[in-house]
């Protein structure tokens, strides 16, 4: 029998099969982590503005790179395929 193009690289009985509940809870762990992380950079830069401690030409700086990235994520879904 010749392989296929859609056929795998590794014989199907190779292949790890993880039951869908647990790669459905790793991704919601990763997730968690990953806003945890963004909480904590958040909470972090706004006691250092709340604390007068960055100048305001850093905080302009900061404006503009939240704002800009904020288009961009717009930007970006705006112009992503939609699933029919």
């Amino acid at each position: 029998m010749t392989p296929r193009a859609t056929d795998g690289v590794l014989p199907k009985s190779d292949y790890i099969r993880v039951p869908l509940f647990c790669s459905g809870l790793l991704a919601g762990l990763v997730y968690i982590l990953i806003e945890f992380g963004c909480a904590l950079v958040y909470a972090g830069a706004g006691h250092l503005l709340g604390q007068g401690s960055v100048s305001l030409r850093r905080q302009r700086w900061l404006d503009g790179v939240s704002g800009s990235a904020m288009v961009g994520l717009a930007g970006w879904l705006a112009l992503a395929k939609r699933q029919t």
